[in-house]
């Protein structure tokens, strides 16, 4: 449980972001040389800032703010005396460089993330993509995986150059979000499946009902344990997984605890829904196949590997697309087949969503405090 005032400050936040680029949607951009209107900058400065002047919010936050210390205590660079990616080290250094203290980073970070989150996707759709980030936790969660949720903003962004089949662009990008999270250079093979080839939505159904059966009826655990052993092999000679291997020492491969409450089968039933109105989307976007296809991999993914922590880095890549596709479903069934009780329904469902997020204290976003 949580006070009143994180509650409304929330609500109060998520509904500004929503309502002025809702407003923003069918405004002529004035300042056509920056391809993006004025006023979305301010949006992402006010939002940036109270993310990036949050004070022990996240579950992560104090462990950034070590991190930021110890990088900034030394007035040399030094990169090659760690082991986090390069971008990352880099702003913490220029953020000590500068006196501008790990709210800089925050800030920063913050900002990087999101603007790339709202040009993945057309200014009619932004107000949904906000509402869904927000309601489908997350907004939260970037406030504690930091450095991968800006590289999957930046990963987000990517696939609109495997759309326009612009490889130099799409893998600019990935190497991009490497420099905040390593993992994202896994994702440079994904330019290169043939999304017109492999949607077939009675297959997808049929393959997602048998994951789901894997994932209710099969113990895995005893596979994931052999997974710790190669994992822990593999190790020893493949430096970049070598870095991980901490996970293994703290018995974070695995989740030993993995709840499976009303919210977590909620979104199992939304997967499933987003599967069964893919055909409707490609008919009306069919430049959405590929964030069609990516999202059901994560899917997928998340059905056979739930419990193993380190697989859900991976297919964190891949669920981000979950709220871009219902923004748009919402959208279409709103605006374009006018069955607006369904969308005003699925967003209804999401504000409980947050609600019950916040309740539980979602990835310790409760409760809000501002570093000054």
């Amino acid at each position: 449980m949580t006070d009143i005032f994180t509650y409304l400050f929330y609500l109060s936040l998520m509904s500004f972001v929503f309502f002025t680029s809702f407003y923003l949607r069918n405004k002529k951009i004035k300042y056509k040389q920056f391809e993006f209107d004025i006023f979305y900058i301010l949006i992402l400065l006010v939002l940036s800032f109270f993310i990036g002047f949050r004070f022990e919010v996240g579950v992560d936050w104090s462990g950034y703010v070590s991190i930021y210390h110890s990088i900034s205590s030394n007035s040399k660079f030094n990169y090659s005396q760690q082991f986090y990616e390069l971008g990352f080290y880099s702003l913490n250094w220029l953020m000590g460089v500068f006196d501008l203290g790990y709210q800089g980073v925050f800030f920063i970070m913050a900002f990087i993330s999101w603007y790339f989150y709202f040009k993945s996707v057309p200014k009619y759709i932004i107000p949904f993509f906000v509402f869904f980030l927000f309601s489908e936790e997350y907004f939260f969660w970037g406030m504690n995986g930091v450095r991968q949720f800006a590289a999957m903003g930046l990963w987000v962004f990517s696939v609109k150059f495997i759309v326009d089949r612009n490889f130099k662009l799409f893998l600019l990008l990935v190497c991009a979000a490497s420099l905040f999270h390593s993992t994202s250079l896994l994702l440079i093979p994904f330019y290169f499946l043939p999304y017109d080839k492999l949607y077939n939505q009675f297959f997808w159904i049929l393959i997602y009902g048998c994951s789901l059966i894997l994932f209710i009826f099969i113990d895995l655990s005893i596979i994931f344990q052999n997974f710790e052993l190669l994992f822990l092999s593999l190790s020893k000679n493949i430096g970049v997984i070598d870095r991980y291997v901490g996970y293994v020492d703290r018995g974070q491969i695995t989740s030993q605890d993995v709840s499976l409450g009303y919210g977590f089968v909620f979104k199992l039933v939304v997967n499933l829904f987003i599967i069964v109105f893919s055909k409707n989307l490609i008919k009306w976007q069919p430049s959405l196949r590929p964030y069609i296809v990516l999202f059901f991999i994560g899917a997928i993914l998340f059905n056979v590997f739930y419990e193993v922590k380190l697989i859900g880095r991976l297919f964190s890549y891949f669920l981000i697309f979950r709220p871009l596709l219902l923004s748009y479903i919402v959208y279409y069934l709103y605006f374009i087949k006018r069955k607006r009780f369904i969308s005003l329904l699925v967003m209804f469902l999401y504000i409980i969503v947050f609600l019950g997020s916040m309740y539980g204290n979602s990835n310790m976003c409760c409760p809000y405090q501002i570093s000054f």
